[in-house]
């Protein structure tokens, strides 16, 4: 019998061994679980903070986000206005290129019409010369009968 309690006692303090040993095995791992919720807990404070942060950036650069659209929308009616002015600036240089040369026509209708003119002048000035020259022959013509 003392040699079963002796058994009894020997196999007690093993399993009350084995139970501390897993006892701090236990310990030991929940130990580390507990330092892995409080690191994992530090870094979600600090991504809940760098959210908070980003979303006031985002807030912050929200009038310039706004400006650069507005100023983009402005840009684009720039572009379409100055492309419309391209395009009216040569609708104007070929209205002046073909102004030129209806120009170039006409003066050179003019100088025709100039010399024209000026024949027209000298025939002229040669028709009353000539319409002279017989109405003083039409004088001399008509005076003698005059005299009765």
């Amino acid at each position: 019998m003392e040699q079963e309690k002796a058994q009894n006692q020997e196999l007690q303090a093993v399993q009350e061994k084995a139970l501390r040993g897993e006892s701090e095995k236990h310990g030991q791992q929940l130990k580390e679980l507990r330092d892995k919720l409080e690191k994992t807990e530090q870094e979600l404070s600090g991504s809940r903070d760098k959210s908070k942060e980003l979303e006031q950036l985002a807030a912050e650069l929200q009038p310039y986000k706004e400006q650069g659209q507005s100023l983009t929308t402005e840009l684009a009616s720039s572009k379409r206005v100055a492309e419309q002015l391209t395009a009216d600036l040569a609708d104007l240089k070929q209205v002046s290129l073909n102004t030129s040369k209806e120009v170039e026509e006409l003066k050179g209708q003019r100088e025709v019409l100039q010399m024209q003119l000026s024949a027209s002048a000298s025939e002229l000035s040669t028709l009353k010369s000539g319409h002279k020259d017989l109405s003083s022959k039409n004088e001399n013509l008509q005076l003698p009968h005059l005299t009765p």
